[in-house]
């Protein structure tokens, strides 16, 4: 049996529960404000195989899915492309310090951006945290404005091979102190989360973007 419930409209895992029943199948689109954990899994004995639309499975007690022996399947790398694109165009839009004009103009007001707020991609130094299929896709973009300073972090050796060498790999501490734009692409995991806290916004440049 396959339950294609929506589970993210269930505020409380037994709304869940009651609907899903004896489900030995799950098809799950996106996650809920609790935690597919231990007991959820005791209360579905029949449950084999889970399908996550979308990359993300943060939702997800991994470790307890690996032990009761339950297959998680998620799209890894389907929207790499588009939010990839998404990344630069919001980088674009903070370089050239452009959301206040923006929403200024729906009001009728022009604004003039001073040279001096405005940051040339070619003179900015880029650090993608984490290089997998959003972030090399991000490299591309960026490196395709010209000859761009790229910085890029990750626990792997770095796979420049489709940015033919133009990316450097750094330590995390190294590209936050260095880069004007900071970029993350990384899953949560209990490893990635609070990545970011007060110690590392204290390395990064005054006025540099996260």
């Amino acid at each position: 049996y396959t339950s294609g419930v929506p589970h993210g409209a269930f505020a409380e895992p037994d709304e869940f529960l009651a609907q899903v029943g004896d489900a030995a199948a799950l098809g799950c689109g996106s996650g809920a404000p609790w935690l597919f954990d231990q007991r959820i899994l005791d209360a579905l004995p029949n449950l084999k195989f889970i399908h996550k639309i979308g990359a993300g499975t943060n939702w997800f007690d991994v470790e307890a899915l690996t032990r009761r022996g339950v297959l998680l399947a998620n799209n890894a790398g389907l929207n790499a492309m588009s939010v990839a694109d998404h990344l630069v165009m919001l980088m674009l839009l903070c370089l050239r310090s452009a959301f206040n004009p923006i929403f200024r103009l729906r009001n009728g007001e022009w604004v003039f951006v001073p040279p001096e707020q405005i940051v040339e991609v070619e003179d900015a130094t880029v650090g993608i945290v984490g290089f997998g299929s959003i972030g090399s896709q991000v490299a591309q973009r960026v490196l395709a404005f010209g000859d761009v300073n790229v910085l890029a972090h990750q626990r792997r050796p770095l796979d420049s091979s489709a940015t033919r060498g133009r990316v450097r790999q750094v330590t995390l501490d190294e590209l936050l102190r260095r880069s004007d734009v900071v970029v993350l692409c990384v899953p949560l995991t209990r490893d990635t989360d609070k990545l970011i806290g007060g110690r590392q916004l204290a390395l990064m440049k005054p006025g540099s973007i996260l």
